[in-house]
């Protein structure tokens, strides 16, 4: 891993934050959340983050700094959702409705019992050449994204996965902090050497030009 992303580790407080936002969207009903809804559900911003800035920039903020676990989109409907990576993993196919994890053909079955009264009213429509067979198969296909986004979402994650990804956060801290100190420790190492050679280089040159007033 780069060591850009790493170096955000090192933030105050930024390894809580980050855990927040695994726990949060690992668990949650839903697999994606508008950054705006986070201060309402934890009450505050995040705790690495200046607290000038507004809370749902704040937690943009960290979720942009770490795409190891987050990403951002914006929705059909032009918000933008943040989401895990490893919970984007799974198929939509967790009916929010009935509480259950649902077969691609259960799915495919519910969005059709869903939108039957829609699909009968387009269906007259293309009987009637309203509307061509190109324009039917598009509304129908947009009815069944509108419920399946507002009916469904992906499963949780296990206790096990969000551990995963919670020690994963944790080391990438301690890597962090290990490339800082040897960073340090090599400019201690460097520095008296530095300092050694620019002194002689200026002692060199004060004598060049006591020489050259000299021979004037």
């Amino acid at each position: 891993m780069s060591k850009l992303p790493l170096s955000r580790y090192l933030k105050p407080k930024r390894l809580q934050d980050v855990v927040a936002g695994i726990q949060m969207l690992a668990l949650e009903r839903w697999d994606k959340r508008p950054p705006s809804e986070w201060a309402e559900k934890f009450g505050r911003g995040p705790a690495s983050v200046d607290k000038r800035i507004p809370p749902a920039e704040a937690w943009k903020e960290v979720f942009y700094d770490h795409p190891e676990f987050f990403v951002i989109e914006t929705d059909t409907d032009g918000k933008e959702r943040v989401s895990l990576i490893m919970r984007r993993a799974y198929e939509k196919n967790y009916y929010i409705v009935e509480d259950k994890e649902l077969t691609q053909k259960e799915v495919d079955d519910k969005l059709n019992d869903l939108t039957q009264g829609e699909q009968v009213e387009k269906r007259q429509q293309l009987n009637q050449k309203q509307i061509t067979q190109e324009q039917f198969d598009k509304d129908v296909r947009d009815l069944k994204e509108k419920v399946k986004n507002k009916d469904f979402t992906r499963k949780r994650l296990s206790p096990e996965q969000v551990q995963t990804l919670i020690t994963a956060a944790i080391e990438m801290q301690a890597s962090a902090i290990a490339q800082e100190q040897e960073s340090r420790w090599k400019y201690s190492l460097w520095l008296p050497a530095l300092s050694g050679l620019l002194g002689a280089l200026l002692g060199a040159g004060g004598a060049v030009l006591a020489a050259l007033l000299k021979s004037k």
